[in-house]
């Protein structure tokens, strides 16, 4: 019984070790490419990078700002009324009292 359980034990390291390795080689691989990236970044004249920046300020604002009317609208529609009612325990069924419990 002790054997099995040592296996066990070892089978589980062996994977989890392999899975390590897995997320150390990810994250390498990650940390190289936003390194990349970033050089790419600093690389661009600062002209490029403000008109960059700038373009992704306006995209941001104009999908917040529809986001935004979106709710307004849904909102301002007929029919859109808030129905407050008690809240109902689907354990319990209507018949059944607390007590039989």
């Amino acid at each position: 019984m002790m054997n099995k359980n040592k296996r066990q034990v070892k089978a589980l390291s062996v994977s989890s070790s392999k899975t390590e390795k897995g997320m150390k080689k990810l994250r390498a691989n990650m940390d190289r490419y936003f390194d990349k990236l970033d050089e790419r970044w600093r690389e661009l004249p600062l002209r490029k990078q403000h008109q960059y920046t700038l373009y992704f300020f306006v995209g941001y604002l104009l999908l917040t700002m529809a986001v935004i009317g979106k709710v307004m609208y849904d909102t301002s529609k007929s029919g859109n009324d808030i129905i407050i009612e008690h809240i109902e325990n689907p354990v319990l069924k209507k018949s059944e009292s607390p007590a039989r419990l």
